[in-house]
């Protein structure tokens, strides 16, 4: 599994399940690589064309948007909306409109490059020899150590059954003993 995958596994699924229970603490993760879409902007095209990087930040401001979704009734069928305004994949973006010039549409694509990557790797974790995600679980508030700890190990038992089998999730110290 990549360490991009171990990364958002740990923050947006095992992390934000753990932090529910009373008492826990989670700082994010160690390790791993946190993904990011990076547009990377072509100095010289922005300038052929007469734009600048405020011209593309508004473009992605004004066009990348979720909005609150609603109902409409019609008859008596309620339907959602959806009123998502954010493309569905990362080569999307590059799709975006940024200014009409001489009634020619300049994309971000004319001026940019948006890539699925990650930012600068600032620490690594290593559990027996293999790269891994530290996720550490501390103790706030009055709730007890042991309740705390009961509970944690109930919601892993629980996430378990829908992370991936690839996946390995195991505890590799517990300071509460001691």
């Amino acid at each position: 599994m990549s360490e991009q995958t171990l990364s958002d596994l740990g923050t947006n699924m095992i992390r934000t399940q753990l932090i529910t229970v009373p008492g826990a603490s989670l700082p994010l993760p160690f390790g791993g690589k946190t993904r990011e879409v990076q547009i990377d902007l072509d100095p010289a095209a922005l300038q052929a064309r007469g734009l600048s990087g405020q011209d593309v930040a508004l473009a992605l401001a004004t066009q990348n948007l979720i909005l609150p979704a609603g109902t409409q009734k019609i008859g008596k069928f309620e339907y959602t909306m959806q009123l998502n305004n954010s493309p569905t994949d990362i080569s999307g973006l590059a799709d975006l409109p940024i200014k009409a010039v001489n009634g020619a549409i300049i994309y971000l694509r004319d001026v940019a490059q948006v890539r699925d990557g990650y930012p600068p790797q600032t620490n690594i974790v290593h559990v027996d020899g293999g790269r891994s995600v530290l996720l550490i679980v501390e103790k706030s508030g009055a709730t007890s150590t042991l309740a705390i700890i009961q509970g944690i190990k109930a919601k892993m038992a629980q996430l378990k059954a829908i992370l991936p089998a690839a996946l390995v999730v195991a505890p590799i110290g517990d300071q509460s003993c001691s």
